[in-house]
């Protein structure tokens, strides 16, 4: 619940009022109750007209559990009957936050880097009770544009999306997200409001600020003459057709949902508007929203179907944020054990299982009680690992195939070399002998030559056998 959906000090603030209206009788609630329903409501009115309520984040005048119009603890009847028994729309603008910073000196010109540490600090001391430091030093760290840090406009922008993002966006987003998981036969509808009226009274820089979306809610685009009154609250505004298409466009899916508790029907949105503009909503239908996807619908000029809306800064205030306020609960060791001489060692105990985040901190109710939803990233990694196993075993076949074929043809080849070299044996004895010069010595030192054909082929032989003659004899002769 946002800080200021519900008093935190409602009995204060009644005795307060009481003082001023003259009721206050020895504090008495019954006589002081009876004496206040019997005040003028103009004087009531006059008297509740300025908040008592010294932070601006919490609102004196706001509602109670009294056991009877609020009979329990609102997150309690979130989550419980009669609340799950209905369907369930609800949406933000992209500004609602800008209320908390327009009284900021010079906001026009934007907000400088001391400006708006200040700011920041004076939140987290008005909203949370513990950790203080650690709380404004993560808050400006997850709000600061860290590609223009020194942008002042930009720091501007940030701040409206913080008070945005913690009073608007993180209630809205727990309770459809606890309507949707404990609703099943219910429908659940979320939308976010990002058109800025051409005629609006805010700068052009604050987009869509909080009750944007009202007078496209009833028609006032579209109404030929003034609105509920000729001082009434639109009396003066003029909107583009382009705007009144809009609005019937928010109004057919609003009276859908009253009728039927699906804004897509019975009325479906028309193809033309006023019989020339293109109905850029004909065909869109609205998705109811899942906890498991959270789709929801973005409303401006041109309708788009999203998921998870502001993800990453939900996931801060919702999921990390609550980690760091968690009270610590770990005793201290004592000091002892660590002075000089001692033998005893302070014991670590290390952490076992998966990291989970804790509770909220007291003061802010239930603002981190839920988690927001997680991303279930199984499936892409299955599918990761499934093709690169694909991969490594595609390589393996390859390199098998690569391998077989080398080895079979250097078999091929080892059987081939036997008749290959017989071969080149057969040629080489086609080819013409060698011819060697031998010299012969008989006993009688005489000498003679002897031709000698080497024959690879063959042994080698002599002249005499190559030509078909006797080897002569030695010979001898005397004078």
């Amino acid at each position: 619940m946002s800080t200021w959906s519900i008093s935190r000090s409602g009995r204060q603030y009644a005795q307060t009022v009481a003082n001023a209206a003259g009721c206050a009788v020895n504090n008495n609630t019954g006589t002081m109750v009876g004496c206040l329903r019997v005040i003028d409501g103009n004087t009531l009115a006059n008297i509740t007209r300025y908040d008592p309520e010294k932070s601006p984040y919490y609102r004196a005048f706001s509602p109670v559990v009294d056991g009877i119009l609020i009979p329990d603890d609102p997150k309690k009847l979130r989550d419980s009957f009669p609340f799950t028994t209905y369907d369930y729309m609800v949406g933000v603008a992209e500004s609602d936050g800008f209320m908390y910073v327009e009284g900021i000196d010079s906001i026009y010109d934007g907000i400088d880097r001391n400006r708006f540490e200040s700011v920041v600090r004076s939140f987290v001391q008005d909203v949370f009770q513990t950790r203080l430091q650690e709380i404004i030093d993560a808050v400006t760290f997850s709000y600061t544009d860290w590609g223009d840090r020194n942008n002042d406009l930009k720091r501007r922008k940030s701040t409206v999306a913080l008070f945005t993002d913690f009073f608007f966006v993180v209630p809205a987003i727990k309770t459809v997200n606890s309507h949707s998981r404990n609703s099943p036969t219910k429908k659940t509808f979320f939308y976010t409001f990002q058109h800025q009226s051409e005629n609006t009274s805010v700068p052009d820089w604050t987009g869509a600020i909080h009750g944007e979306e009202l007078p496209f809610v009833f028609g006032a685009p579209i109404a030929n003459t003034q609105l509920l009154s000729p001082d009434g609250l639109y009396s003066f505004t003029s909107y583009s057709k382009q705007e009144a298409m809009l609005s019937v466009a928010i109004m057919t899916y609003w009276t859908n949902f009253a009728k039927t508790g699906n804004p897509n029907l019975p009325e479906t949105q028309k193809e033309i508007f006023l019989s020339t503009k293109p109905n850029k909503y004909q065909g869109v239908n609205w998705p109811r929203y899942m906890y498991e996807r959270q789709q929801y619908i973005y409303m401006g000029m041109k309708p788009r179907m999203r998921e998870y809306y502001r993800a990453h800064k939900l996931a801060f205030w919702m999921e990390w944020l609550p980690s760091i306020v968690k009270p610590r609960t770990s005793p201290t060791p004592s000091i002892d054990q660590y002075r000089p001489g001692s033998a005893i060692c302070p014991n670590f105990t290390p952490t076992k299982g998966p990291w989970k985040p804790g509770p909220g901190i007291a003061g802010i109710g239930d603002l981190f009680g839920t988690q927001p939803p997680q991303q279930d990233h199984s499936r892409e990694l299955s599918i990761t690992i499934a093709v690169g196993t694909s991969l490594l075993l595609i390589n393996i076949v390859v390199f098998a195939l690569l391998y077989y074929r080398r080895d079979k043809r250097k078999r091929n080849d080892e059987k081939d070399t036997p008749g290959l070299m017989h071969k080149m044996q057969t040629n080489h004895c086609t080819n013409s002998p060698t011819i060697r010069i031998v010299e012969m010595r008989s006993s009688t030192s005489s000498q003679a030559s002897t031709l000698i054909r080497e024959d690879h082929c063959r042994n080698s032989i002599t002249s005499s056998e190559l030509y078909g003659l006797n080897t002569p004899k030695e010979q001898t002769s005397s004078l």
